[in-house]
């Protein structure tokens, strides 16, 4: 009896033992799986990164082409300018400052007619302006638009390089074009020397129309004065219609060669 029970005894420990060893199994089994499931799962983020990481490589590399690139058009630009629009600033400026020049002797001609009509004036101005529309106040308003269209024509070529980013403290004209035309050798000096180019020739415009406007008053003064009868200036009002007369021809065609002038376009490159 003792012996039967030993045995029952013995079967319920290896049964035991068996089903947890049974146990153990499964769990590490499962564990196993576990570890798989994380480790698929990270592989999968690296995977994602990885791709981010390639793309982030590829637009880099793109940038960096496209810098080179730009570099490269740069340096062609230069190259081009110093090769082929040197003598393109060269003429644009010196036309430029050619108008500013036939400008000054518009106005110092303008101003001598001005000053005709104040010797008119001061002789008989009761009856200056009671034959004409013009009066003392307008003597004076011609007079201070000549006197600053001057000033303009003075500083416009000192002023455009100003505007463009020059700095310089020069005494002429002629040192100005000569430092535009030396800096003129690199991109920048170029670019600075067109824009100088164009901002003079926009300034040469502004006087060139306010001249116009001048030479227009005083043609209708003009007319105003013949009206007057001053017999000792019958030969001096002859002589001074065939001035004005001239003058007015030579500044239309100044004017339309200086629109011809504007539709050429100062390019950059050869």
């Amino acid at each position: 009896m003792r012996k039967i029970r030993s045995l029952v005894l013995l079967f319920i420990i290896l049964g035991l033992s068996t089903l947890g060893k049974s146990i153990s199994i499964k769990g590490f089994g499962d564990l196993l799986n576990l570890v798989k499931t994380i480790s698929k799962t990270q592989t999968g983020m690296n995977t994602e990164l990885l791709d981010q990481g390639i793309k982030q490589a590829k637009q880099i590399e793109n940038e960096i082409n496209m810098i080179k690139n730009q570099v490269e058009n740069l340096k062609r630009l230069g190259k081009n300018i110093s090769d082929g629009n040197i003598n393109s600033l060269r003429y644009a400026l010196n036309q430029a400052i050619s108008l500013q020049d036939q400008s000054k002797g518009f106005i110092y001609n303008q101003q001598e007619l001005v000053n005709r009509y104040w010797d008119i004036y001061k002789k008989d101005p009761e009856n200056f302006e009671k034959n004409t529309e013009f009066t003392e106040e307008n003597l004076k308003k011609v007079d201070r638009e000549l006197k600053k269209a001057k000033e303009m024509t003075q500083y416009a070529l000192y002023d455009s390089m100003i505007n463009s980013g020059f700095t310089a403290q020069l005494k002429s004209d002629k040192a100005n074009l000569e430092t535009l035309l030396n800096a003129s050798s690199t991109t920048t000096g170029a670019l600075q020397a067109i824009q100088a180019t164009n901002n003079l020739l926009g300034q040469t415009n502004t006087i060139l129309l306010d001249l116009k406007s001048v030479m227009s008053t005083m043609v209708k003064m003009n007319a105003s004065v013949e009206s007057v009868k001053v017999t000792e200036d019958n030969a001096k009002e002859n002589k001074l219609d065939t001035l004005e007369a001239d003058l007015k021809k030579s500044m239309n065609e100044e004017l339309q060669r200086y629109e011809e002038l504007k539709k050429q376009k100062v390019t950059i490159g050869g």
